[in-house]
């Protein structure tokens, strides 16, 4: 018999953990909470230009509707020089100017 993914202890409230180290994430379903991790994504270097330029959004925000608590780490991250970008990854087509 194989087992399925554990259930948490509190199925409620939904906690969606944005930009949070691992290890943050780990305690809160050790203590037994319904959580997930998501990201607003890496920011990237993006030359200043007289006109439009895409920009690569590769934000992953697992159910953000459906969420009851959103704890967000608004610490700037690193930025990358090249845009990090997915391309499996299904996301409306942004236009940035600098």
């Amino acid at each position: 018999m194989s087992e399925g993914p554990s259930q948490p202890k509190f199925p409620k409230p939904k906690v969606l953990l944005v930009d949070l180290p691992r290890e943050v994430q780990d305690a809160i379903l050790a203590a037994g909470f319904n959580a997930q991790a998501g990201t607003f994504g890496r920011p990237y270097k993006v030359p200043a230009r007289d006109s439009y330029v895409r920009m690569n959004a590769d934000a992953r925000l697992p159910n953000y509707h459906e969420q009851e608590i959103i704890i967000i780490d608004l610490t700037l991250p690193e930025t990358s020089d090249v845009a990090v970008h997915d391309p499996n990854l299904s996301v409306p087509l942004l236009a940035v100017k600098c």
